[in-house]
């Protein structure tokens, strides 16, 4: 039951914030502190969100949608798969 409630929830919220985006004429932004973004996704858009090093965010926003997105390069780095040493660090 709370499974069923959580994903109309999620619906709803996706669903209201494309009819915001779309009323508003934005193609990204944010709604109530959800980020959104409805462009066509990018190699570069998607990387930035999803393996950024120089980053320090391991929730990053979404790179087509709305919500958010886990910059796994952070996330490894943060419990141990990724070293700090390793080439592609910049920290």
């Amino acid at each position: 039951m709370i499974g069923k409630i959580l994903k109309v929830t999620i619906a709803a919220v996706f669903a209201a914030t494309a009819v915001y985006a779309y009323r508003e004429r934005k193609s990204h932004g944010s709604f109530y502190g959800i980020p959104f973004d409805f462009r066509v996704p990018t190699i570069g858009r998607v990387r930035q969100r999803m393996w950024n090093p120089e980053d320090p965010r391991v929730i990053t926003p979404t790179a087509f949608g709305a919500g958010w997105s886990i910059n796994l390069y952070q996330a490894g780095r943060d419990i141990g798969l990724i070293r700090p040493d390793q080439p592609g660090d910049q920290r």
